[in-house]
């Protein structure tokens, strides 16, 4: 669950959220960078294909994003790659 700080400085009509950490799951704040959006998660259609070779795509990849900034899981799930594959090589 997200942590929050509010800034006591705010108008008490207009006050201001500041994520201590980002949101990740469904129903949470995301924070990032400011955003007051909510986290969604968007399973789709299923896809899931475990069943004939695990563990697929759709089970591994994390679904959840926020329409208030445009961030996705799965962007952030590849960019985490990316570094990881740097710092090893």
């Amino acid at each position: 669950m997200t942590d929050f700080i509010v800034d006591p400085s705010a108008n008490k009509m207009d006050f201001v959220v500041k994520a201590i950490e980002p949101g990740y799951f469904t129903g949470e704040i995301c924070g990032r960078n400011g955003c007051i959006g909510m986290i969604q998660e968007d399973a789709g259609d299923g896809g899931c294909s475990c069943h004939i070779n695990p563990p697929c795509h759709h089970c591994v990849t994390d679904h959840h994003f926020c329409l208030e900034c445009g961030w996705t899981g799965e962007e952030e799930q590849i960019i985490k790659e990316q570094e990881r594959r740097r710092r090893k090589s």
